[in-house]
């Protein structure tokens, strides 16, 4: 009670927010015969992306050299392996495009670059 004797009354909206985890680790390198760590670029993610429906790796000239649709986060074998044509990249510095669905149906585009070492 207010010292006029009235009510108060105080409202407030709480709205509850999802983290959603996704890791793209931005360095891939040659296996070295001792560990196969960091050989795949793919995504890591927690349980809230449901799919990749589009991942694309570009070359510095803008060339697609390697594409993978509807795919599944955790997954190496819906990442890319640092090869082109049967062959591996030169050492430098690519492009990624992903396009992540998450539960849902929400969906988020990343962007970023991946440098190849050897």
């Amino acid at each position: 009670m207010t010292e006029e004797g009235c009510m108060a009354i105080e409202c407030r909206t709480l709205q509850a927010q999802d983290v959603r985890d996704v890791f793209l680790p931005n360095v891939i390198s040659g296996w070295n015969g001792e560990t196969e760590a960091n050989t795949k670029f793919y995504v890591h993610a927690d349980d809230f992306v449901e799919s990749i429906p589009l991942m694309a790796i570009y070359d510095r000239w803008g060339e697609l050299i390697f594409t993978f649709e509807n795919g599944e986060p955790n997954n190496p074998d819906h990442g890319w392996d640092g090869t082109f044509n049967g062959a591996d990249v030169e050492q430098g510095v690519y492009v990624y495009f992903i396009d992540l669905e998450f539960v849902g149906g929400d969906r988020e585009i990343f962007t970023g670059s991946i440098t190849v070492t050897r």
